[in-house]
């Protein structure tokens, strides 16, 4: 809930998910879990602070988050709805290159065997 509280602020509610991550290593059996919504809560805060860097911060998180689950850190993958929020932050970008981006992402989404992550 607190991180959704600071859409449109992407730093802010990006640097309350690393306080969650820290409280996780540091409390495993105390510290509650990142799951879906809160990857989705920081993605879409990102997206709505419409900075320049924002859909680059963005995409750099789901990454990160990618590579978390991956490696067994995370217990709860992205889903669709997080990479929708991914996909809003290049909706709103400056960038030239941002529907390229775009484009490769969801296409990635629709190749995949996760049906978590196919567009719907």
């Amino acid at each position: 809930v607190a991180i959704a509280s600071w859409a449109g602020d992407g730093q802010r509610a990006e640097a309350l998910f690393e306080e969650m991550l820290d409280a996780c290593n540091k409390y495993p059996d105390r510290a509650a879990q990142p799951n879906c919504s809160t990857y989705t809560h920081v993605l879409a805060a990102w997206a709505k602070t419409r900075a320049r860097v924002a859909s680059e911060r963005a995409l750099a998180l789901l990454e990160r988050i990618q590579r978390l689950y991956a490696n067994g850190e995370l217990k709860v993958k992205p889903n669709v709805f997080a990479y929708s929020a991914a996909l809003d932050s290049l909706a709103y970008c400056r960038s030239y290159s941002a529907a390229e981006k775009a484009e490769a992402i969801l296409r990635e989404m629709v190749a995949s065997n996760d049906p978590d992550i196919r567009p719907n």
